[in-house]
C-alpha cells in the first residue's frame, strides 16, 4: 500500500507499507539532472526475504538472559567475559537527498570475549533467525579457546598455514570493505590503489557483495537510501571493480552501487 501526501514543508511525502518494512521518501523535488533526483522521486527496493518474527520480537530481557549465561560461565571458569548481544535493524536519514528509509530487524549478532590471563579469545555469530544462534555455545567455545591460549608458546617468524573460523574471515574482509570504496581510491587512501585487474588473492578466492543472496544479511538500501547492487569486488583473486555511494552533483554521471553510509559520517566528502 502506498500513500502520497502534500505538506507545507515538503513537496510530497510517500509512505509505502509492506511486510518488508516501512519505506518513507519525503522532500522537495530535487533539481532535474542532479545525482539524487531519480532516487528521491522513484525509489524501488527489491524485496529481501529474511524477516523472521522471532528475531523481530526478541526483547531486551531475552538478550540479557543470554548475557547472564555467558557471565555465569565466565565466573565458573575463573575468567572475565565481555561482549555484545544485539538485534540489528536498518535505516537511513539522508538530508541531502531528502530520503528516509527503514526496515524491520533482520539479524541477531552475538560477540563474546573470554579472558584468562594472559590470554583472551573470542567467538561471534550472526543469523537472520535468532533460533539458529546459541549464545551459550559461543561462550563455551570462547572459554575453551582462552584456556588453550593461556598456555601458548612463542613461534619463530616464518610462513605458517593458518586456518581461520568463518567469523574471523568475515572481520578480516570487513576491514577491506573501505579500501574497495571509489572515494578512498580517488583520495589515494586505499591499499588497493593502482591494483585494478591485478591479482590480490589466490585464484580460488572471489569476493562479492550481494544483499539478495540468501546467506547475506542487511537491508536492500544503503545509508543514503540508494538501492544496493550486486558488486563483484574480486573474481578468481583478481580485483574487478569498486563500490560507490551517491556521487556529488558534479559527477552525476557515475552511478552509485548502494554502498553509502548514513549522512553525516566521517567518510563523506564535500558535495
Amino acid at each position: 500500500m502506498e500513500r502520497r501526501l502534500a505538506s507545507a514543508q515538503t513537496s510530497w511525502i510517500r509512505i509505502r507499507f509492506g511486510r518488508g518494512g516501512v519505506f518513507v521518501v519525503a522532500g522537495r523535488e530535487p533539481a532535474q539532472g542532479t545525482a539524487s533526483a531519480a532516487h528521491a522521486r522513484r525509489t524501488k527496493y527489491k524485496r529481501v526475504k529474511r524477516y523472521m518474527r522471532a528475531t523481530a520480537e526478541l526483547t531486551p530481557e531475552d538478550r540479557a538472559h543470554a548475557v547472564r549465561k555467558a557471565c555465569d560461565l565466565a565466573v565458573k571458569e575463573g575468567q572475565v567475559a565481555a561482549g555484545i548481544s544485539s538485534v540489528a535493524d536498518a535505516g537511513c536519514n539522508c538530508e541531502f537527498a531528502r530520503i528516509v528509509c527503514s526496515a524491520p530487524p533482520d539479524a541477531r549478532r552475538v560477540s563474546i570475549t573470554m579472558q584468562q590471563d594472559p590470554a583472551a579469545s573470542w567467538a561471534k555469530g550472526n543469523a537472520a533467525d535468532v533460533r539458529e544462534l546459541d549464545p551459550l555455545a559461543l561462550a563455551k567455545r570462547a572459554s575453551a579457546k582462552a584456556k588453550l591460549a593461556a598456555s601458548a608458546v612463542e613461534l619463530a617468524p616464518q610462513k605458517y598455514t593458518v586456518i581461520l573460523e568463518p567469523a574471523a574471515v568475515l572481520d578480516l574482509v570487513g576491514f577491506l570493505f573501505y579500501d574497495f570504496a571509489r572515494q578512498r581510491l580517488e583520495d589515494k587512501r586505499s591499499c588497493l590503489n593502482d591494483r585494478m585487474g591485478k591479482p590480490l588473492f589466490g585464484k580460488n578466492i572471489s569476493l562479492m557483495d550481494d544483499v539478495y543472496h540468501p546467506g547475506q544479511l542487511g537491508a536492500p538500501f544503503d545509508g543514503e537510501g540508494v538501492p544496493r547492487q550486486r558488486v563483484v569486488l574480486a573474481d578468481n583473486g583478481v580485483r574487478e571493480t569498486w563500490s560507490m555511494d551517491e556521487p556529488p552533483l558534479g559527477r552525476a554521471g557515475k552511478k552509485p552501487t548502494g554502498h553509502g553510509f548514513t549522512l553525516p559520517n566521517e567518510y563523506a566528502r564535500r558535495r
